[in-house]
């Protein structure tokens, strides 16, 4: 309608969403409803009014199918099939099904996207270069540059197609054309009415002297008519001269506007090259921005899907090493990768420690059971040159006694016996020694603080009691109670020297004078040390 304009994205039409009412309100009964359409639409009645783009759209679609028959024609039966499996169809059949298939699924995704253009996008990108630079050479626009993608050159190529068989870049626009009848007067402006005004009017005159000669001769109204005839012939020459100056003037505007005509006209054709490679450049970035816009999310869903499988995985392993409670995982819900992560650090350095102090108690193992194999080496040497002492002095005593075999072999017997007792008794005596010693170093402390108490009955009873148990020796017990007195001695003197020291420098009592202060002090002391 007038004042109003259709609106174009791109190229593909802009619809109206599903949430915009498109009908009017109810009017109350009895007012006239407001009219929908304006007056010029109304008067095609129920037809459809004309969109200038949907020719170029459809003109569009039909270039690409056709192109698209022509490449897949120019493919071989192992290249079809394999454009067949990476597209997920079927890889049977004749060279004619597998290109209905593929043309079948590009009108499925053209269904079911309502985009075209993008439907045959993707479809290009499945295809061999080779192919498209072939199929640009066959078609008289060959790629000579590896600058720009065959792909979306292609379809440049077919929307440069669909303008060019409309005649042009630029849409016919209807322009208003009036037309006047040949019956309806023309209107002369105020000036040009003023001219032909002032001529009839001396044409008047010029009449009037001419009537007033022929009825009385006489020489004023000769004058007369001679004076209105020249008076007419200026007023004809300065109108004349006006009419000059105006068409002069006229010319000059005529001059200039085809001056500015031209001019507008090669603006025109500047602007309508410039439209066209700003439509091309415009269709190249678009195809270039969906391209990386369909790499950015293929890139954003494989390292969302790589970031699920690794959360499972990690999930997973949780599980495995300690539950989910060791791990302080929700009981049912799935946990993400940022949570997951801190758990397996803490999982790691836990098990890191854990399996630190297992090769500690290994290792300490591991020397307990070197230890007992020496010991048990040596006790098994000494058991075994027992034992071929006895087999030498059996095989003595059978060169030379062979009747008392029977007892040698019984005392054979014996000597095994008594060699497992041994074994036994040498276990028993090393374990008594190792449980006496923690024994020891268990009751030490308190029989050495009994010792060292400062009585009498619980210092004989200590020195006992560690002499008694074989934990310290007479002389070790001397020598402890003299490193006892020793030092109780060293702090006494330090006691006494600390007092004297301490009445030395102590203040004077009241009433008392300096000298005699000094003169008793130092003789107390005195005294004092000769006691």
């Amino acid at each position: 309608s007038p004042g109003k304009a259709i609106v174009f994205i791109g190229i593909h039409r802009v619809k109206t969403p599903s949430f915009v009412m498109t009908s009017q309100s109810p009017e109350p009964p009895g007012m006239r409803p407001a009219p929908t359409r304006s007056r010029l639409l109304a008067k095609f009645g129920k037809a459809k009014a004309m969109n200038p783009f949907d020719e170029e759209e459809k003109r569009a679609v039909q270039n690409m199918s056709e192109g698209t028959k022509v490449i897949l024609s120019m493919h071989n039966t192992a290249e079809l099939s394999a454009l067949c499996g990476t597209m997920c169809l079927a890889v049977d059949g004749t060279n004619k099904e597998k290109t209905e298939r593929v043309q079948g699924f590009i009108g499925k995704e053209v269904v079911r996207t309502r985009n075209p253009e993008k439907a045959y996008s993707n479809f290009l990108h499945l295809v061999w270069e080779g192919i498209l630079f072939e199929y640009l050479r066959s078609q008289g626009s060959p790629l000579k540059s590896g600058e720009h993608d065959p792909r979306v050159f292609t379809i440049l190529f077919w929307r440069k197609r669909a303008l060019q068989q409309q005649g042009g870049t630029f849409r016919p626009h209807y322009m208003p054309r009036l037309v006047r009848p040949r019956f309806i007067n023309e209107k002369l402006d105020d000036d040009l009415r003023a001219l032909l005004n002032g001529v009839s009017a001396k044409e008047v005159y010029v009449k009037e002297s001419e009537k007033r000669i022929k009825s009385n001769s006489d020489y004023r109204n000769v004058v007369m008519y001679l004076a209105a005839v020249t008076d007419m012939h200026d007023f004809e020459q300065d109108a004349r001269s006006y009419l000059m100056g105006e068409v002069n003037m006229l010319r000059g505007r005529a001059d200039h506007m085809t001056e500015a005509l031209a001019l507008n006209t090669s603006q025109a054709l500047e602007m309508e090259g410039k439209h066209h490679v700003m439509a091309e450049q415009w269709c190249r970035t678009v195809a270039a921005q969906e391209a990386s816009v369909d790499a950015y999310m293929g890139m954003l869903n494989d390292l969302l899907c790589e970031s699920n499988a690794l959360a499972g995985t990690l999930q997973e392993f949780l599980e495995s090493h300690g539950g989910r409670e060791g791990n302080r995982l929700h009981p049912t819900l799935r946990e993400k990768l940022s949570g997951l992560v801190p758990r397996l650090l803490a999982r790691y350095h836990f098990d890191l420690h854990s399996a630190s102090e297992e090769a500690k108690k290994d290792k300490e193992r591991l020397d307990f059971c070197d230890e007992e194999l020496a010991r048990q080496k040596r006790v098994l040497r000494f058991e075994t040159e027992r034992a071929d002492a006895a087999e030498r002095e059996c095989e003595r005593w059978r060169a030379r006694h062979g009747a008392l075999q029977t007892a040698a072999a019984q005392r054979m017997a014996q000597l095994e016996e008594e060699a497992s007792w041994l074994y036994s008794e040498s276990g028993s005596g090393l374990v008594e020694r190792f449980v006496q010693e923690r024994r020891f170093d268990m009751v030490r402390p308190a029989f050495e603080a009994m010792l060292l108490s400062g009585k009498a009955d619980e210092e004989a009873k200590g020195a006992g009691m560690l002499e008694a148990l074989g934990i310290m020796d007479r002389q070790g017990i001397n020598q402890l109670l003299e490193g006892r007195a020793m030092r109780r001695e060293e702090l006494e003197q330090r006691g006494a020297v600390a007092v004297a020291l301490a009445e030395k420098v102590a203040p004077p009592p009241s009433g008392a004078s300096s000298k005699g202060e000094e003169g008793k002090g130092p003789k107390k002391i005195g005294g004092k040390k000769k006691k």
